[in-house]
């Protein structure tokens, strides 16, 4: 007997998180289940589902979310059969992240769930939708964008208390610590955005040494690795995966539906 449960120890399943609200719509996919308030009451919808109280190590071991007469209204509508329900999840992402898509049901989206309607290109919104998903499941292991860095003396502390741009109402510049400033950060870096804030604000908001007003325990977010970058490092990819993903974006075709 099959219940639809998740699972955290299927490591490749992938979750569709999206949220609409004043902040605007927000969609981003994880390859985990997700805190409810991760994009402000977001939606968090499964590839995949398992059975209860067993533990699957890959795909075929599982219930798929999309059901087989999705896959098929989809393959007749094209008339292509090699179209399969990842296919359809990675369409659906591109499609989700199209700045046409945003703007045209703008204020569906912010009341409602989104629809998914065919559109002319599906091969080219699946295949950018492939490469969202791969770039934000695996943003830890991107390169570290080859920002400009300013180092006050030659043996710089890597350590943060609370980064903050170095000007008002400019964000082309972190300074990071009192060490360290990132410099020449492209504007195009700023266009992704997620519930209200940049990827590289998040990092920003979340990765401060602090002690905790009411628990008077002291969050130092320095001891989360050994390697002294390693906050450095994954600012500096947010902003390469910010980027990125603006490219692919900007790169989808009109939306035709």
């Amino acid at each position: 007997m099959w219940n639809k449960v998740f699972s955290e120890s299927l490591t490749k399943n992938l979750f569709l998180n999206f949220m609409g609200g004043d902040k605007g719509f927000s969609v981003l996919v994880t390859n985990q289940i997700t805190d409810y308030q991760t994009l402000f009451n977001n939606k968090s919808i499964p590839l995949y589902f398992v059975g209860e109280n067993n533990i699957f190590e890959n795909s075929a071991d599982c219930i798929e979310n999309i059901r087989d007469s999705i896959l098929l209204d989809f393959q007749k509508h094209y008339s292509d059969n090699s179209i399969t329900k990842l296919s359809i999840f990675y369409y659906i992402y591109a499609l989700l992240n199209s700045k046409d898509y945003q703007e045209i049901y703008k204020a569906d989206l912010m009341k409602e769930s989104p629809r998914i309607m065919y559109v002319k290109d599906f091969w080219v919104y699946a295949e950018t939708g492939e490469k969202l998903v791969k770039l934000h499941v695996n943003y830890e292991n991107i390169e570290p964008y080859e920002a400009t860095i300013e180092f006050k003396n030659a043996a710089p502390s890597y350590e943060v208390i609370k980064m903050k741009y170095a000007k008002k109402g400019d964000k082309s510049a972190i300074i990071y610590n009192s060490d360290i400033t990132i410099k020449d950060i492209p504007e195009k870096a700023q266009r992704y955005v997620l519930n209200g804030r940049t990827p590289m604000e998040w990092v920003m908001d979340q990765y401060v040494y602090e002690v905790k007003k009411n628990s008077q325990i002291l969050f130092d977010p320095n001891q989360y690795s050994t390697d002294e970058k390693y906050i450095l490092n994954l600012l500096l990819k947010v902003i390469n995966v910010s980027i990125q993903t603006i490219d692919l974006i900007d790169n989808l075709p009109t939306l035709e539906i």
